[in-house]
């Protein structure tokens, strides 16, 4: 597409970037930025989570190798390690069920995710 004016170049844009069905729109960059940014945000929980399991593990076994000599919150590292691990579940959780779910809202995709698990 060849373009000769400021003015038909001003009306291609419109017409390409507000175009309701198929091409270039607003809706549809702004919809597919924010299901990047949830795929991310997911990730990062997840990524969070390992870490946190890592360095969990890596305290108490820390604690153990030294036999006494080094003192170790026991009480701090587990939970570490549960709520690494409830991280990780859940950034997996909503990645599947955010990503998998059609309808808008985290209250439609949790209905639906938990009528799933009671059938």
């Amino acid at each position: 597409m060849v373009v000769k004016s400021a003015a038909a170049c001003n009306a291609a844009f419109t017409r390409i970037m507000f175009s309701g069905s198929g091409g270039w729109s607003i809706e549809n960059v702004l919809s597919n930025a924010s299901d990047k940014l949830r795929d991310i945000g997911a990730a990062l929980m997840i990524v969070i989570g390992i870490v946190m399991i890592i360095v969990g593990i890596f305290k108490i076994a820390q604690g153990l190798i030294s036999h006494g000599k080094t003192q170790v919150n026991w009480v701090v590292n587990i939970l570490l390690i549960i709520i690494g691990a409830l991280f990780c579940a859940g950034g997996a959780f909503f990645k599947d069920t955010l990503t998998a779910s059609n309808e808008s809202g985290l209250g439609n995709a949790l209905s639906n995710e938990l009528e799933e698990l009671g059938q």
